[in-house]
């Protein structure tokens, strides 16, 4: 009997990218393989900084719901339009701090 090896081959790396790019964009394992290695790497990247971004916001919900607060609008729903001027505040500075976090991790990466 012989030991599995569980080095990543680049075999594994091909299969892969095309269920990654397949299962996000719905696209066919031909349409993938036309692809030049340029655009999958790029798509790759982007797939994986949305989801950190999806990630750091289910973790700021999670957060929320132990503290009890789930939305900082919460209770403020007689103005629909006051609710949605307070969620785009709360967005940007998300926004801000996330570039504040991705601009440190890049001084790291040097």
């Amino acid at each position: 009997m012989q030991k599995k090896d569980n080095k990543f081959t680049e075999q594994d790396l091909h299969f892969y990218l095309i269920d990654l790019l397949a299962s996000e964009y719905g696209w066919t394992i031909e349409y993938i393989q036309n692809l030049t290695l340029t655009e999958i790497v790029g798509l790759a990247n982007a797939i994986m900084e949305r989801k950190k971004i999806s990630d750091v916001l289910t973790q700021i919900n999670i957060a929320k719901a132990f503290s009890g607060k789930i939305s900082p609008n919460w209770g403020s729903l007689k103005d629909p339009n006051r609710v949605k001027e307070d969620e785009f505040k709360n967005l940007e500075k998300l926004k801000k701090l996330l570039e504040k976090v991705e601009g440190k991790n890049k001084g790291k990466r040097k």
